[in-house]
């Protein structure tokens, strides 16, 4: 059966290897393009600095923990399985144990640690085409150094809207981040940074506009007070539906395609009003 879901103000040990919730690595994936850090996007020493002066505008101990939520509150989206069950129905259906699968589960699957994953090397460490091979991608991703620390789960694999495919077949999806704080919407964009023009040229300009106000409004009721700022990550299937792919830590998550000018001027208004 399914595990309990996981109290996410319950303390985690610390899993052997530094791995787990006593040292939960960086959101997103690894390698170049979506979600890169700070210093890698235009205006990410922009950002930076916009970060630590908000850090400065705080009264008293709202310093200590920075400028958006706890320790805690990161727990919750630091591990999939603690939000996955507040939007079921909306993300694609997970299994947290391989023996979780029903054999004659049909179709294919993604595979993925707790926090992080490895998109960059899709048809090998993260797509499964069928139940068979799911065992095989998950031993690969048990001998790696980053996701081998973290627990791996097994996801219903849901096609999406695409504009291209990339090297080792990544598909490159009509899929956007969204920062929101405190239940409001801080700034939008594009997910796949490094190929946003390579899609401008092909005649496809993706757009925020596209995705349902009240998609987003559904999602952030449904994650409600668990954590203050956050990102979502929302995509469209083929058959037009959109989903939610992930949450990640907003104080942790590259800012893809979104304005960081945008993004971290919201956030201060945000902070001052209600935080």
């Amino acid at each position: 059966g399914v595990p309990a879901r996981r109290d996410p103000h319950e303390r985690v040990p610390r899993r052997r290897g530094g791995g787990g919730a006593g040292r939960v690595p960086e959101q997103g994936v690894q390698g170049p393009g979506a979600g890169r850090p700070p210093d890698h996007h235009p205006g990410g020493a922009r950002r930076l600095h916009r970060l630590r002066r908000l850090r400065g505008r705080l009264p008293g101990q709202e310093q200590d923990r920075g400028p958006a939520h706890s320790y805690k509150q990161h727990i919750y989206v630091a591990d999939l399985q603690n939000y996955y069950w507040d939007l079921e129905g909306i993300t694609p259906k997970t299994w947290f144990r391989p023996s979780d699968v029903p054999f004659d589960e049909e179709g294919a699957f993604v595979l993925k640690g707790m926090t992080n994953s490895k998109k960059f090397l899709w048809n090998t460490h993260m797509f499964a085409e069928n139940r068979s091979k799911v065992m095989d991608v998950y031993c690969r991703l048990q001998e790696d150094g980053l996701i081998g620390n973290q627990d791996i789960y097994i996801r219903k694999y849901v096609p999406l809207v695409n504009y291209s495919i990339s090297i080792r077949d990544l598909p490159i999806s009509k899929e956007f981040r969204f920062f929101v704080a405190y239940g409001k919407v801080l700034s939008g964009g594009f997910y796949w940074s490094n190929f946003v023009e390579d899609i401008k040229e092909s005649g496809s300009v993706p757009s925020i506009n596209e995705v349902p106000k009240e998609f987003l409004e559904n999602v952030i009721e449904r994650i409600g007070k668990n954590i203050n700022f956050y990102a979502i990550d929302v995509a469209e299937t083929i058959e037009g539906k959109w989903i939610v792919v992930e949450l990640n830590d907003g104080a942790m998550s590259g800012v893809s395609e979104n304005d960081p000018d945008e993004l971290y001027r919201n956030l201060a208004r945000v902070i001052n009003e209600d935080g």
